[in-house]
């Protein structure tokens, strides 16, 4: 024993010495480059190269590599398998004090690393394990001395490792890579790596975390090793997980884990995986309640014949399940394959759940109750075009939805898979089915679903309500009204799975007194005829037939599709009334006292984003217009309606006997409102204005012309704010009321310009032309009738008129200024 210990005294103080002595002298490591070189490429069997090395010594004695490159196999590529800037070889200690260079440990710091799979499926890793296994080297954590060098334990921090598919790198590439190597065992290896899947052509966020560990045995060959491999991917989220595979982000979002399980040998493994994604939903959807999606896969697979064999696939769905049964050849590249996938006993209102979280316009509460089963067979074999076959059918369907107030039955549904067409997609046909819509015959309604996309055909006669209730229901856009009445229709809609495009909707439809409560309308829209067409580009509404507010509305209505905030919708109308009242067409409009605004359904924030929406233009006629005690016939005008601005351009009718000519434009996206116009009536009856102002105070014709602004949201406020000019030329005529000898004032001419501002008229350059005198007219008038006017003959001597129109108070009057002024 003490000798013993003796030599272990001896083996310490000599360690110390050599220890002393190489900080003393520091011998020159890169004389050692050469073994060390040498000693790393027989091992591993590819050429290394190190640009410099230097020796260390704490914490524990080794070498410190700087440009260490590992070649790789020139039938993989020219460029390294592995690079690193900086490498650090750990010595062992007793080794080294027999002068035995043996490496325990070696460290990359931030290394690349190269995996290169050629087009036979091969990568260039496969050689290097091979003869790693073929080497005969002690375990890592090896304790007793012997002639055979251990095997280093090889560990890598933030290591990038690349993917190349022959000689093209591949935009896929894991990051911040720790991983790590070391024998267990006499025969028996290690490993553990952790990264960050990345796309080199794109900036990806939460990509999640991949982890990997295993173990594997020396074995004869390759195909033959027993392994053991579990691998974790953890975090990431679904939408930068799309855009890793796929290049673009898909729009969905939700968290995945996916664990696998790989253990056997490469000629037979079993391959266990289960995955879930957690709240799963669309991107723009805020989902009511969370989701978890589950799989769990069961297989084998053989490297020798690239065979995924006995694929069995479970995804519970509530009670239910949906299953995917086969086999596959060829794993990149399927040269042939047999699966099977299967629904069984799967209740509807889990698949609704599932589309609630896809689809924005399903509604929150609609109930499904029932369930679905089948199959469907698909097979290819030598890279034929796939076989496809298979069947199923839902029982007990019943949808329910208080929101949308609909209630559909369907006590089955049968699907079946049809062949392939020209494009090689195969198709699942749905229907005929006879749905209840009603009426006395019930709507027949078909469906073919491919991979590509769908269309659903709907022939038959409906009540448009039950029909715009099922629509909104399964999610198809429908019109914001309540309507009622029978329709016959023949709609086609079509869409596509990809993307979130609103499915097409195009066909007819032939409406037969319809009955349509408007939001913006106080009083339904009555449709005793109507032909709507959809077409992919435009609404056209033709042999329109429709009263509203006592008018009947007839001709037709083109709007383009879609129509959306972004784009401007080029509408164009040509539409005629028989007779329009203004004061029913406001009540259909207003309502009542509680909505005192004639123009706020165009004005609200819904109506002002559809006003400066939508674009349109037309034509508008009418055989009557009533204006409160006014009635204008053969009114016709040019209408256009941009960027919230309704513009009412050759502005024709009869009124009072006289053809009115103008234009006037209304801003509805200031607020309040802005009228502006302008216009000329010819040969005005005056005793037709007298009899709509039930008081005949003057008879005559006049030519009228005028141009006029206001603002205001009542009829109030637009007189309070109206300005403008008003020309008057008035031949032939009599006031009754006015006196100013002993008989009603009788002229022959009257000429004048009225400024309107702040509610009154001022008179301003006014002749009046009577038969015993002429006399200069200046004042003001009211809108309330108030007069205060000035007639002046040129011998200064006049009237006052004042008091109101109906019961003007006239007074001989004196004016010497005036007289004056007139003096030659």
């Amino acid at each position: 024993m003490k000798l013993i210990g003796t030599r272990r005294r001896v083996a310490a103080l000599l360690a110390i010495l050599l220890v002393a002595g190489l900080c003393l002298v520091r011998p020159g490591a890169n004389r050692l480059r050469a073994r060390i070189v040498s000693s790393i490429s027989s091992a591993v069997g590819r050429p290394v190269e190190v640009a410099s090395v230097n020796l260390r010594l704490l914490p524990r004695p080794g070498f410190d590599l700087e440009g260490f490159v590992m070649r790789d196999d020139p039938a993989f590529g020219a460029e390294p398998v592995i690079r690193a800037q900086e490498v650090t070889a750990v010595l062992r200690v007793i080794p080294l004090l027999r002068g035995k260079i043996e490496i325990s440990r070696l460290n990359l710091s931030d290394p690349s690393l190269n995996l290169v799979r050629n087009e036979t499926g091969h990568w260039n890793v496969e050689e290097l394990l091979q003869r790693t296994a073929e080497t005969t080297v002690a375990p890592t954590s090896k304790t007793k001395s012997e002639p055979r060098p251990g095997f280093p334990y090889i560990e890598a921090s933030g290591a990038r490792i690349n993917f190349k598919y022959q000689r093209e790198k591949l935009p896929y590439a894991l990051t911040e890579a720790d991983f790590a190597l070391w024998q267990d065992s006499e025969n028996a290896w290690g490993m553990r790596m952790e990264a960050q899947p990345v796309r080199t052509d794109f900036n990806l966020t939460d990509t999640g975390t991949v982890k990997v560990s295993g173990s594997w045995q020396r074995a004869a060959s390759l195909r033959d090793t027993p392994l053991k491999f579990t691998a974790q991917w953890d975090r990431a989220q679904l939408g930068q997980l799309t855009k890793l595979v796929y290049g673009d982000d898909k729009g969905w979002r939700g968290a995945i884990l996916l664990l696998a399980t790989v253990s056997g040998t490469p000629a037979n493994l079993k391959v266990a995986t289960q995955a879930s994604l957690q709240d799963f939903r669309r991107y723009d959807i805020v989902a009511s309640g969370p989701l978890l999606l589950t799989a769990h896969c069961d297989g084998h697979y053989s490297s020798i014949d690239r065979l995924l064999s006995q694929v069995e696939c479970h995804a519970p769905v509530n009670d239910g399940e949906i299953a995917l049964e086969g086999n596959v050849t060829g794993l990149y590249h399927p040269s042939a394959y047999d699966l099977s996938l299967s629904a069984h006993d799967v209740p509807l209102q889990g698949l609704v759940g599932l589309l609630r979280h896809a689809k924005g316009d399903i509604p929150k509460d609609l109930i499904a109750v029932g369930k679905i089963n089948g199959s469907v067979n698909v097979t290819s074999a030598n890279r034929m075009p796939a076989v496809w076959k298979g069947e199923g059918e839902t029982t007990g369907l019943h949808l329910a939805s208080k929101s949308t107030k609909a209630d559909l039955s369907l006590e089955r549904i049968r699907f079946a898979v049809s062949k392939p067409d020209a494009r090689r997609l195969a198709y699942v046909d749905i229907g005929p089915l006879a749905v209840a819509m009603g009426r006395p015959t019930p709507v027949a309604v078909s469906a073919r679903l491919s991979r590509a996309g769908y269309s659903v055909q709907v022939q038959g006669d409906a009540q448009v309500r039950r029909l715009l209730q099922s629509a909104e229901t399964v999610g198809l856009p429908v019109p914001k009204f309540s309507a009622e009445g029978p329709a016959k229709v023949d709609f086609q809609i079509a869409g596509e799975w990809r993307g979130f495009a609103a499915p097409t909707i195009t066909g007819r439809a032939q409406l037969h007194g319809v009955r349509a409560d408007l939001n913006e309308l106080s009083e339904p829209l009555e449709i005793a005829t109507a032909t709507v067409a959809l077409s992919s580009e435009q609404t056209k509404v033709s042999n329109l037939n429709a009263s509203l507010a006592g008018s009947t509305w007839k001709g037709s209505l083109d709007i383009p599709r879609p129509c959306t905030r972004e784009g401007k919708c080029s509408a164009h109308f040509n539409l005629a009334a028989d007779e329009i009242d203004t004061t029913q067409l406001r009540e259909a409009v207003v309502g009542n006292a509680r909505n005192p605004v004639w123009y706020r359904f165009l004005a609200g924030k819904t109506a002002l984003t559809f006003l400066t929406t939508l674009h349109a233009s037309g034509k508008l006629t009418a055989g009557t217009l009533n204006i409160r005690n006014l009635s204008a016939t053969r009114v016709s005008t040019d209408v256009t309606l941009e960027d919230g601005t309704l513009r009412l351009s050759n502005l024709q009718g009869e009124l009072m006997g006289s053809v009115h000519h103008g234009a006037w434009t209304i801003d509805f996206s200031r607020q309040p409102a802005v009228y502006t116009g302008s216009g000329t009536l010819d040969e005005v009856d005056l005793e037709q204005l007298s009899s709509a102002m039930h008081d005949p105070w003057v008879t005559g014709t006049a030519g009228v012309s005028y141009e006029v602004k206001a603002s205001g949201s009542t009829v109030a406020d637009l007189l309070e704010s109206a300005s403008g000019t008003l020309t008057v030329e008035a031949r032939e005529g009599t006031l009754p009321h006015l006196t100013l000898t002993r008989e009603p004032l009788e002229f022959e001419r009257f000429a004048g310009k009225f400024t309107l501002n702040d509610g009154e008229l001022d008179i301003t350059d006014g002749k009046l032309q009577c038969t015993e005198a002429t006399y200069q007219v200046a004042g003001s008038a009211s809108m309330s009738n108030e007069l205060n006017l000035r007639l002046v003959r040129n011998t200064g001597r006049g009237f006052n008129v004042t008091g109101s129109l109906t019961d003007p108070i006239v007074q001989p009057a004196l004016f010497p200024e005036t007289q004056a002024a007139l003096k030659p």
